[in-house]
């Protein structure tokens, strides 16, 4: 038999089999099966892996939607019940364990460091991830067998990393989308989901070069690297590399206003090159034919709202403000909830970018409402927006194409008291919370709520930002009881000659006439949130915008529960909410 194979050598073709082929011997497909049949992980079973992935994102997604669950039976107790019952001793310190763990960020002087290479979310997010990574990381690396001899079949670590791989496709763009079906789940707003979509990308990448590493090791062995299944690969690990590379926030940042379109083009050739490179083997297909229904199903579900919500094109009004912001002002039918936001696309300045907005009012009682928004120049887009106003004398009308509403529904009025943090612009997103809680207190808008305190500081960098909203913040404090309602300003950039204030006193001297608080300096933050669970009772809720104090609030929640579980808190819960374009 040896003298047979070797006789047949310069002859071999080692896709028939039964000969040798420089020396190795290459399997007839009869003696390659049942090599495989005898070890470990034989082609056709190798599919087991994915569905492993796929019971993996089931299983964390199923507990989401729990959660989910929990909370809304929770806000309809509280807000069906007229004496709704206080937070139980075990439930209070369960929520307290895991809002620690979903809350708990790295500190802005840190983050600020890692943010341009690695978006870093929460504890819990984290260890979502961490837990991915280690699945995939124990099935391909902690089962031990790698490679095959030469010709008896494809290596087992590239086999399960390649249906490790295509099991996260269809997640890795559900994730990714505006309006998807997990968010709507788990109430999970995009813009959050962003954490996840970027880290099972990621993980997705990870299992591609462990894949390509692994197949390329046995395609050196035995035919080279030249074969159409090898040629396909490498295409598609192009694509991915560039969709990786180009998505990292150092870039991704600098090049936000086409970012888009790019990634859209990238993601069009990974896809083409990844069906080239699978089809049709064993169910690959089958991953594919998912995350391209996901993915058309995303595309079509967004135009078709956008055309659906623009059927009359909306008119916006740009009125460039004293302090060089520019208020942005646009009649409306539809209606949104306190904290949400739309994504606006200007037909005559720059047509082919869309940027998220906090509407920064309230949805009236009647047909049509008016949304107004605040956007301070920096670059591209808000700089053209503020020099094209600026050139038509501080005032012009634009059409505009309206995407939304989107985002978090917050209603904080289950919880007996509320502080909300914001800065410069953020109050944007703040307002309306602001407003409804006022609104609720006073009965304007016949719904029911728990809260019976509310705080709000706002920092600042001059005393005419506070010109944007002074007027519907003093309609809001309007026949209000003494200290249901305190409005805090913090002034950072102009000496107002308030010595000794104290950042976190609302005592502090400077309340001006009008009833708002006026103090020099930075709050600060954590000894705010720390003060008020030691001096507030019952359930609080916390909000704060932008990305700064959004993670200084997040860390003080997180130490506020530490305190609920030592029975330090004079606080029953400690709910925090935010928003974050950023991610």
């Amino acid at each position: 038999m040896r003298s047979k194979g070797i006789d047949r050598e310069a002859g071999c073709d080692p896709n028939v089999g039964g000969c040798y082929y420089h020396g190795v011997y290459a399997p007839t497909p009869e003696e390659m099966t049942a090599y495989q049949a005898a070890h470990l992980d034989p082609w056709a079973k190798t599919i087991k892996y994915g569905y492993y992935g796929i019971y993996f994102f089931s299983v964390g997604i199923g507990l989401a939607v729990l959660l989910e669950l929990y909370r809304r039976w929770v806000r309809y107790r509280r807000l069906s019940s007229t004496n709704p019952s206080k937070t139980g001793f075990v439930q209070a310190k369960l929520l307290a364990f895991f809002r620690w763990v979903n809350y708990l960020r790295l500190p802005w002087t840190v983050e600020r460091f890692i943010a341009p290479v690695w978006t870093s979310g929460s504890v819990s997010q984290t260890f979502v991830l961490g837990a991915g990574f280690l699945f995939c990381t124990g099935y391909c690396l902690g089962i031990t067998y790698y490679l095959r001899p030469p010709f008896y079949g494809s290596p087992p670590l590239g086999l399960r990393s390649e249906w490790l791989a295509m099991a996260m496709l269809p997640f890795l763009f559900a994730f990714a989308q505006k309006r998807n079906l997990i968010g709507t789940m788990t109430g999970t707003p995009y813009q959050k989901l962003q954490v996840l979509h970027q880290g099972v990308s990621g993980l997705h990448f990870y299992m591609s070069i462990v894949h390509t590493i692994a197949m390329g090791i046995s395609g050196s062995r035995e035919l080279g690297l030249t074969s159409s299944i090898y040629v396909s690969g490498f295409a598609a690990l192009v694509s991915l590399i560039w969709l990786c590379v180009a998505s990292l926030p150092i870039f991704r940042s600098k090049a936000y206003e086409g970012f888009w379109l790019l990634h859209m083009a990238a993601v069009i050739a990974y896809l083409g090159t990844l069906w080239w490179h699978v089809y049709p083997e064993l169910n690959a297909p089958d991953y594919m034919y998912a995350t391209f229904a996901i993915f058309g199903w995303g595309l079509l579900i967004r135009i078709g709202w956008l055309i659906y919500r623009n059927l009359t094109m909306h008119k916006a009004t740009a009125v460039l403000s004293s302090t060089g912001a520019v208020l942005l002002s646009i009649r409306t039918c539809m209606r949104w909830e306190p904290g949400q936001h739309v994504i606006l696309r200007f037909l005559s300045l720059r047509p082919f970018e869309s940027h998220p907005y906090s509407m920064a009012s309230l949805s009236g009682t009647g047909h049509e409402h008016e949304m107004k928004f605040i956007v301070v120049p920096r670059a591209g887009f808000s700089k053209a927006l503020a020099q094209r106003t600026a050139n038509a004398g501080g005032r012009v009308e634009l059409s505009v194409l309206v995407d939304g509403p989107l985002g978090e529904r917050e209603d904080l009025r289950i919880y007996d008291n509320v502080l909300l943090f914001a800065g410069g612009s953020g109050i944007s997103h703040i307002l309306p919370l602001f407003l409804d809680l006022a609104s609720c207190q006073r009965g304007d808008s016949g719904r029911h709520t728990l809260c019976t305190r509310v705080e709000l500081v706002w920092a600042v960098r001059t005393l005419e930002t506070v010109k944007w909203f002074e007027a519907d913040i003093l309609k809001a404090l309007e026949g209000m009881p003494d200290n249901a309602i305190v409005v805090r300003v913090h002034v950072t950039g102009q000496p107002l000659g308030l010595a000794d204030a104290k950042d976190d006193v609302p005592e502090a001297k400077g309340k001006s006439a009008l009833g708002i608080e006026l103090l020099e300096g930075r709050p600060n933050v954590r000894a705010t949130v720390l003060n008020r669970s030691q001096e507030w009772t019952g359930r609080v809720a916390l909000a704060c915008k932008p990305l700064s104090s959004d993670i200084d609030c997040a860390n003080a929640a997180a130490a506020a529960q530490l305190d609920i579980l030592a029975g330090a808190a004079a606080c029953d819960e400690l709910h925090l909410t935010s928003e974050v374009f950023e991610w």
